[in-house]
């Protein structure tokens, strides 16, 4: 009986062993499993600001490119002035970006000029930019037509 006793007490150390074994395993398993889903918290929380940022950023992009679009739009041309005396001074139709920057609302949305330009380039259909980024113009040159009379008489303009 001796022997059946000492060879129980052998299996239960063995697989007392073996359980201890497992259980270590699952712990090292456990903490992987904690460190990736940190690394994973992490990633999620920097992806997700830089989506907000990336959203901010078009939203910014897209508003420079509405307003450049509507300072050198036929309809503003009609009664700005200002920009029409711009277009008469300028050479092959470009105007200074610089100037134009300057205008009120382009500088409430941004005084950054890489930001106007990377606006301008990605999300204008009208505007292109000159190779140094320096000046703007329409693609399709203004012409002044039979809805502009009102400034056939003017000295200012012509």
């Amino acid at each position: 009986m001796k022997h059946n006793a000492s060879k129980s007490k052998s299996n239960d150390k063995m697989m007392n062993n073996e359980l201890l074994t497992y259980l270590e395993t699952l712990e090292k398993k456990f903490e992987t499993i904690k460190r990736d889903e940190e690394k994973l918290k992490s990633l999620i929380k920097r992806t997700s600001s830089e989506l907000k940022n990336m959203k901010k950023i078009f939203k910014t992009s897209e508003k420079i490119a509405n307003q450049m679009e509507y300072y050198f739009s036929d309809e503003n041309l009609k009664t700005d002035l200002f920009m029409i005396g711009l277009l008469r001074k300028a050479k092959n139709g470009y105007v200074s970006l610089g100037t134009i920057s300057k205008f009120k609302k382009i500088k409430k949305i941004s005084k950054n000029k890489k930001v106007i330009c990377g606006a301008i380039n990605k999300f204008s259909t009208n505007l292109v930019l000159n190779e140094k980024q320096s000046m703007i113009r329409r693609k399709i040159p203004f012409v002044i037509g039979d809805g502009f009379t009102v400034w056939s008489d003017s000295s200012v303009l012509f």
